[in-house]
């Protein structure tokens, strides 16, 4: 399983050769807040998850969608990261999914209140994308698999802005490994996790020697480890 991560916007993404900054507000732009929030959340998940970074500066909305289609497998998921704009009051975050796939309203109404809940934003809730500002998000149509659309506060908002730029990092990241993480264990904890569960039977000894254990590993670990010896 990915995530492919994007930063809404940017260099090429509507014209080529051409920036498109996103909305602007208090003196910066969409894209350079999202851009510096995706480098911090890749950072700050590390090891536990894998995220492929969408290319950005320098590539078209076409090319972008290419290069999610060409590097999809079943289980991939897309998140796209944008900051809301409106005069002179609008608040809060929201999330946007495809029109074209309502199974995946539950996850975006889920990811929507978790959001708003950890970051202390007005929950707008969850939306298809024809109900946003552009109608339907090219990306989010191009992608096979669940894609959101992640407005995380709005810029034109100088309170929502700094709320974003000093806590959506961890909450973000946080989501992120609490949905599709590993539990990352080293050194004598890992040794002695892996011995119990060679003895349980959850590993066999010609499993390699690693320095993650997935969750599911880790929660029949604990299931078993708790249960009648």
């Amino acid at each position: 399983m990915k995530l492919f991560l994007d930063a809404g916007h940017g260099l090429g993404n509507r014209t080529p050769g051409v920036m498109d900054p996103g909305a602007m507000g208090n003196g910066t732009s969409e894209h350079a807040e999202v851009e510096k929030l995706r480098t911090e959340i890749i950072a700050r998940v590390g090891n536990r998850v894998t995220i492929v970074a969408v290319p950005n500066d320098g590539f078209t909305l076409q090319q972008k969608g290419n290069f999610l289609v060409q590097n999809f497998a079943e289980g991939d998921v897309f998140l796209s990261l944008h900051m809301n704009s409106s005069e002179p009051t609008g608040t809060g975050s929201e999330v946007l999914f495809d029109d074209a796939k309502p199974q995946h309203r539950k996850a975006a109404d889920a990811m929507a209140l978790d959001y708003a809940t950890a970051m202390g934003l007005k929950n707008r809730g969850a939306k298809p994308d024809t109900e946003s500002h552009e109608g339907n998000v090219f990306l989010l149509g191009k992608f096979p698999g669940p894609g959101f659309l992640l407005e995380t506060g709005f810029i034109s908002l100088a309170s929502d802005l700094e709320i974003v730029r000093t806590k959506a990092t961890a909450v973000i990241s946080d989501l992120i490994v609490a949905r599709f993480g590993v539990v990352v264990v080293g050194g004598q904890e890992l040794e002695a996790a892996r011995s119990r569960m060679i003895e349980l039977g959850v590993f066999t000894e010609d499993v390699p020697r690693g320095q993650t254990v997935t969750t599911d590993e880790l929660a029949l670990f604990l299931a078993r480890f708790r249960g009648p010896s």
